[in-house]
């Protein structure tokens, strides 16, 4: 009695983990097709020179790759100053506007961060740059570290660039 127990647990156990591995052909079949996982995007982005000294020529060039042709897509930098959480779009200052070619790419600068560091929305520093449709569903992340190069270099972070000769 006590195999024949175990043996209808452990088939039990393995039709479970068969079951849940299994697509649901039927449901695709009956047309109750889920929209395909934003995560699951081949979108990405980078940041051409992801470490930038803080000034008012902040300058960052952006390369996206793996866009829908035509897409159009947003910048957001989220900040945090003391405690307040605020998100900013960046897309105003990109310049050409951010929208993918009919290969899927595309390539912006924008000067916006030297604004927002002027009125001390953003310090030194990583932030992420997040890459968004237009309904501002997140596609693709990218990290720009920024250091305050009026400092002695001495005290500018281990990540910031050497200005030794």
């Amino acid at each position: 009695m006590r195999k024949t127990v175990m043996a209808i647990l452990v088939t039990s156990l393995f039709a479970l983990l068969l079951a849940g591995c299994s697509s649901d052909d039927a449901a695709n079949d009956a047309g109750d097709k889920e929209e395909p996982d934003k995560a699951d995007s081949l979108a990405s982005v980078r940041v051409v020179d992801p470490v930038v000294a803080l000034g008012d020529d902040i300058e960052v060039v952006l390369l996206g790759s793996g866009f829908e042709p035509g897409q159009e897509v947003r910048f957001m930098l989220t900040t945090d100053q003391e405690g307040l959480v605020s998100q900013s779009d960046l897309t105003y200052d990109s310049d050409p506007a951010p929208v993918a070619s009919p290969e899927g790419a595309f390539v912006t600068a924008w000067g916006a961060l030297g604004r927002l560091a002027d009125k001390g929305v953003v310090r030194e520093g990583v932030y992420n740059i997040v890459v968004a449709d237009s309904d501002n569903n997140p596609l693709a992340t990218a990290a720009v570290a920024l250091y305050d190069s009026e400092k002695p270099q001495e005290e500018w972070p281990a990540w910031a660039p050497s200005m030794s000769e």
